[in-house]
Formats: structure tokens, C-alpha cells, sequence
């Protein structure tokens, strides 16, 4: 079980730019899609899509 809990490797934080962020809002607000759907679509979490 101590195995699951040892994990060393550093958590990076992505950086998206501004036009990433931009068309993720136009996707999200343009489609029928949930917020979860399109996060998942775009390979980040729907909390990383502030609306």
C-alpha cells in the first residue's frame, strides 16, 4: 500500500495561452455540450473551464 502513496515526481502546472483559453469559452458557449464534456474534449478538467 505504501507504493501507492510514494509517488516523487514534481506536479507541473500547464500554462495555456490566450488563444487556448479563448476557444475553449467559444466551444463551450457554441455547443450543446456540459462544461465536463468539453474539459474532457479539450484534455483539461471542467474546473480549469472558468465560465
Amino acid at each position: 500500500m505504501d507504493e501507492l502513496h510514494n509517488n516523487n515526481k514534481p506536479k507541473t502546472r500547464r500554462h495555456f495561452d490566450k488563444e487556448f483559453k479563448r476557444d475553449a469559452v467559444r466551444l463551450y458557449y457554441l455547443s450543446t455540450a456540459s462544461l465536463k464534456q468539453v474539459g474532457s474534449e479539450l484534455g483539461i478538467s471542467d474546473r480549469n473551464l472558468f465560465i
